[in-house]
């Protein structure tokens, strides 16, 4: 069942329940109130009958009415009376006599309660041939002799009243449930349409469709929901576009380092088996050695470079406190050979400061990062290592000439195996492992890595590492 439907029954059920309830209870105040007006009326008839039938019974020597007396004494105060029958009866040897004798049971009975209650008067409401009456009986003493007047009045129109009251009621609480039904399934389909729209979305992102999102906006419980959803659906999108690639990455992987070794495993198998099946002569025996250690030891230094990838945990690592300008010169002498070959001067400047961190990696990241700045730039260019205690931080910028990076490949550049120029990199002895190492000892240094990068102007890339302290002297050196 929908929940509009749910809540259109609750709410009309509590409805007409309530207005039931209201209602009756409403009008059995109104009919108690009549009747206790009714039932005043009489006492006060009563007290007026007493009176009447003192001032007429002003003879103290009469003791006992006949029956005749009775009647002319009903007859003279009826006259007063245009709703009441009076009664008039007398205590004879603890019986009632009466002048209406058809009615004697019922005075008799009131005449019981008096005595058990020890009151004077009395009242009860009894239905007589179809007729609601009101009975009284109330006690008075004259000239010696206890009398009980008794007296009955017809409240059919009290109860004819409520009665009406009742079938007008239910009509009126027919036609407000009627007009309150519509109201009320029409305040609850638009109080679930807001609702109904999220459940969709929700089946929709279930069925893949991470674009879609609520287009709520209220200042409720259920604006906040809509708005708590659309921020947990921009998160589920983005862990999935996260996880989608990933995926992708690791097939590039995988495709990228499959490719890597078969490469010189081809080269390597092809060599070997025509040295082993031909007949050459010595100088393509030499060729042939020297392509085929060639090709071993750039699978050599693939290896390595994979097994210094993968085999970064953080946990282990052991820190030291380093002095920066130390760890850049070991970096720039490890490089110092493939530089002057290729005709790049490298230029340092860095503010004597310490650092926290692990000293071999640190100096492969330093190492990695001039070895990328020199394929990248051509003879005669400069590579400039600059380092500065900045606030908390000591900054390691290096910045070169080369070729540049266009803008869309730097996101990528620190993928496993990413080479923006592949037959360049493959010419220049690269496999698309150097920054991606880099990536990995910035980050289990818990710092960032900063590339930024204009094509034929040059690339900067700039590390924060925590400062440890700093000396009082700056290094230069020309490489």
């Amino acid at each position: 069942m929908k929940l509009y439907w749910k809540i259109f029954l609750l709410t009309t059920s509590m409805t007409i329940i309530l207005f039931t309830l209201f209602g009756s209870s409403m009008m059995y105040l109104s009919f108690r109130n009549a009747l206790d007006n009714e039932i005043n009326q009489g006492y006060l008839a009563q007290k007026t009958y007493h009176l009447l039938f003192q001032s007429m019974r002003f003879s103290p020597l009469d003791t006992l009415l006949d029956q005749e007396s009775a009647d002319d004494i009903n007859k003279n105060i009826g006259a007063y009376f245009s709703d009441d029958i009076f009664t008039l009866m007398e205590e004879n040897n603890g019986k009632l006599v009466s002048t209406e004798y058809q009615y004697l049971s019922d005075y008799r009975e009131l005449y019981r309660q008096m005595q058990k209650d020890e009151h004077e008067a009395a009242y009860m409401i009894r239905e007589v041939d179809g007729h609601h009456m009101l009975f009284y009986l109330s006690y008075i003493q004259t000239g010696g002799v206890d009398y009980y007047v008794g007296s009955r009045r017809p409240i059919d129109a009290l109860y004819h009243d409520r009665e009406q009251l009742y079938r007008e009621y239910l009509i009126l609480i027919a036609g407000m449930s009627a007009a309150g039904s519509i109201i009320i399934f029409m305040v609850a389909k638009l109080f679930t349409k807001d609702i109904e729209q999220l459940r969709k979305m929700a089946r929709r992102f279930a069925g893949g469709d991470y674009s879609v999102r609520s287009q709520i906006r209220r200042e409720d419980e259920i604006g906040s929901l809509s708005e708590d959803i659309n921020k947990m659906a921009d998160k589920l999108e983005k862990n999935i576009q996260e996880l989608r690639d990933s995926l992708r990455r690791q097939e590039e992987f995988t495709g990228a380092f499959s490719h890597e070794l078969k490469t010189p495993m081809t080269a390597i198998v092809g060599y070997s088996e025509m040295m082993r099946s031909m007949k050459l002569t010595e100088e393509e025996i030499i060729d042939y050695s020297t392509y085929i250690c060639r090709q071993g030891k750039r699978l050599e230094k693939l290896s390595h470079q994979m097994l210094d990838l993968m085999g970064l945990t953080p946990d282990e690592l052991q820190f030291e406190r380093l002095l920066m300008p130390v760890v850049i010169r070991e970096a720039v002498q490890s490089t110092a050979y493939a530089m002057k070959e290729t005709g790049v001067v490298c230029r340092v400047q860095a503010e004597p400061g310490y650092v926290t961190g692990c000293r071999e990696l640190l100096v492969m990241l330093f190492g990695n990062l001039l070895d990328n700045a020199r394929k990248a730039s051509e003879a005669g260019k400069r590579i400039y290592v600059k380092g500065s205690i900045k606030g908390t931080e000591y900054v390691v910028t290096v910045l070169d000439e080369g070729r540049g990076i266009p803008e869309k490949e730097i996101q990528h550049i620190t993928e496993a195996f990413y080479m923006v120029d592949k037959s360049r990199a493959r010419k220049q002895g690269g496999s698309g492992l150097g920054l991606a190492l880099c990536q990995r000892i910035v980050e289990a240094h818990h710092e960032q890595m900063v590339i930024r990068s204009r094509v034929g102007v040059g690339t900067a890339v700039h590390i924060s590492l925590p400062a440890a302290g700093k000396e009082e002297t700056d290094e230069k050196t020309d490489v």
